[in-house]
């Protein structure tokens, strides 16, 4: 039996939400800018995030006061508010490395690593600058 596809609300819906999130793709890099999210989006204490990863397995991650958590790819991205405006973003791979990088985009083969579901990469970090949420003034 055929599995029925996500409607066109679910995509729309889908597509509206990674927007909010500040999740970007241009020339087939992917960039975190999430001008759109309000700071009270973040927690307010330390909780923890379960997800669902490329293996089909269930992790966990805890989680910081100021963060936000999401699976993008079935890839953890924990945004963490910063008072420092520079972006500072760090990849965690799968032989246990990790690469800070002062960006909020991911190069091309990065990039292509995530959408590939490889498991390359198991995780990725994001400091946001508070001054770059939304606020309504």
């Amino acid at each position: 039996a055929q599995q029925p596809g996500m409607t066109g609300q679910v995509k729309e819906e889908l597509l509206t939400r990674m927007g909010e999130l500040g999740c970007f793709v241009t020339n087939g890099k992917v960039s975190f800018d999430p001008f759109l999210l309000r700071a009270q989006e973040f927690t307010t204490q330390a909780t923890t995030f379960r997800y669902l990863d490329i293996n089909e397995a269930w992790k966990t991650i805890d989680l910081n006061s100021g963060s936000l958590a999401f699976t993008w790819c079935q890839v953890p991205v924990i945004y963490s508010i910063s008072n420092n405006d520079d972006a500072l973003m760090t990849i965690y791979s799968e032989d246990g490395k990790k690469q800070t990088m002062m960006a909020n985009e991911l190069d091309q083969e990065l990039s292509q690593m995530l959408f590939a579901r490889s498991g390359g990469i198991v995780r990725i970090d994001v400091s946001i600058g508070r001054s770059r949420l939304y606020s309504a003034s």
